[in-house]
């Protein structure tokens, strides 16, 4: 019986410095850290169930900046053949995400260079 319970042990102990942790981090209702520390195991659990899950939707964002350079390496090819001003914006706004600021005003001047003036016949 106490080898089983010595298996179980430091997981209790470690879900509520997971919770804690991330209870600092991100100052959810106060109430939680009372749940947390006298909760326990199953306090802390709780809090990961319904505070920690939902926030990893959060760290999409950092999953993202591997497709915006495969995009903007598609978009440089594609603006050779079609040099509109919606794909310079596009480019001009995917250098910006990058912080490339030189190359997203760049973009950005070229796209305001395509655009037909004003009052000018759409051929």
């Amino acid at each position: 019986m106490f080898g089983l319970r010595s298996l179980f042990y430091p997981w209790g102990f470690l879900v509520q410095l997971v919770a804690l942790v991330h209870f600092v981090r991100r100052r959810p209702e106060g109430y939680w850290l009372y749940i947390i520390l006298f909760g326990g195991f199953l306090g802390a659990s709780a809090y990961i169930v319904v505070e920690v899950i939902p926030d990893l939707g959060l760290l999409r964002g950092v999953y993202q900046g591997f497709g915006r350079r495969s995009r903007i390496q598609a978009l440089e090819t594609h603006i050779l053949d079609n040099p509109s001003p919606g794909n310079y914006e596009e480019l001009g706004e995917l250098y910006l995400d990058q912080k490339q600021y030189v190359k997203a005003r760049d973009a950005f001047n070229k796209a305001i260079a395509a655009r037909p003036a004003v009052g000018s016949p759409i051929l």
